[in-house]
């Protein structure tokens, strides 16, 4: 399954963008990261994607305390039950996402309910997509 990740943000410093792209080799054919510097053009990319058959999961510290093995599990149910060929994770920038997003995604996820800075939460959401796909396929990488 693809897995794509939109953030709202003006840039992310050098170090955050080193981490991105060791997670995008990684990931190489599952994972885009796209960054865009409004939430209308976020909104295009999500309407956009729900016209070919994507999940949208918005990182919001007010949804779902998941940990990696549910959200796997949750991924492939997407996958496999549903028929989703895809799912878009959004972050929000510094102000976070409008209200109206919470009506427009199919699920929301949280890391905890601390907030996050949104150019860290793009590195913490690759990592943790990159455990839920080791997961999904038997990988060791993730540990209980």
């Amino acid at each position: 399954m693809l897995m794509e990740i939109v953030a709202v943000t003006r840039g992310l410093p050098k170090e955050e963008q080193a981490l991105l792209r060791r997670y995008g080799v990684r990931m190489r054919g599952w994972l885009e990261v796209r960054t865009v510097r409004t939430e209308s053009a976020a909104l295009k990319v999500l309407e956009e994607k729900m016209r070919r058959g994507w999940q949208t999961v918005m990182m919001d510290e007010r949804g779902e305390d998941m940990g990696s093995r549910e959200v796997a599990e949750r991924v492939c149910r997407a996958r496999d039950e549903q028929g989703f060929r895809g799912i878009r994770f959004v972050i929000g920038g510094s102000e976070g996402l409008l209200p109206r997003w919470r009506e427009e995604v199919d699920w929301s996820w949280c890391f905890g309910r601390v907030t996050w800075p949104h150019h860290l939460m793009q590195v913490m959401l690759a990592e943790q997509l990159y455990r839920v796909r080791s997961i999904m396929e038997g990988h060791p990488y993730h540990r209980e």
